[in-house]
């Protein structure tokens, strides 16, 4: 018995880990009814679904219409993300409403989710240079040693950088990342203080060469 009860609490933490190892429950999905869909059908399907599995054949079909009130949030989320982003000095991707499909070993379409907004908080090119960190380690090297990295490196600050100056109102020049560049290798850290404080483009500049806060 007590061999019996261990398995049953290890497949219900595994249930809670993967949903797909628990019963579809339509309460997690308010706004929506469940609604028959079969696997050969969910690709041809028009409709909008938050979320699909092929197990039970089963869509959670969105009832309210695609509206103001229901497209709001995802909007607010992306330009929080953009703003985060800013401040932090790397770039997070965001990219809309997506479907979200695992596939099983046929590669036929297993789960399906869509979701309104799709946020990356490491995309991918981030991912990539921690792990040439990670490889470098042993040789001695790092992701700067190679210019590919050292230049979308260069690019992410920028574009943060940038996104940080428009948000606060300041104005640039077209030639601001050019600038930047000849600063030399200047922390992430000190460049978005200076983006924060700064009250023109020459200013920014300055306090990213001085590391020191504008005075007053």
């Amino acid at each position: 018995m007590a061999e019996t009860a261990h398995a049953a609490q290890a497949d219900s933490r595994a249930a809670r880990r993967d949903p797909e190892q628990a019963p579809l429950d339509a309460a997690d999905f308010p706004g929506c009814r469940a609604i028959r869909i079969a696997p050969e059908e969910i690709e041809d399907y028009d409709g909008r679904v938050e979320y699909w599995e092929a197990r039970s054949a089963t869509a959670m079909q969105v009832c309210e219409p695609t509206s103001t009130w229901h497209e709001r949030p995802s909007q607010r989320l992306a330009r929080l993300a953009e703003r985060i982003a800013a401040v932090r000095g790397l770039p997070i991707e965001t990219l809309g409403a997506s479907d979200l499909v695992r596939f099983d070993s046929g590669g036929k379409p297993r789960v399906l989710m869509q979701a309104d907004q799709i946020v990356y908080l490491q995309p991918p090119f981030e991912a990539l240079h921690r792990v040439g960190a990670a490889m470098g380690a042993a040789r001695g090297t790092g992701p700067d040693d190679d210019p590919w990295l050292r230049h979308y490196r260069d690019e992410s600050r920028y574009e943060a950088v940038l996104a940080a100056l428009a948000e606060r109102g300041i104005e640039t020049t077209p030639a601001l990342p050019a600038r930047m560049s000849q600063l030399g290798d200047v922390p992430v850290t000190r460049m978005m203080r200076a983006a924060l404080r700064c009250g023109s483009e020459e200013e920014f500049l300055e306090l990213c060469a001085a590391g020191t806060s504008p005075s007053g």
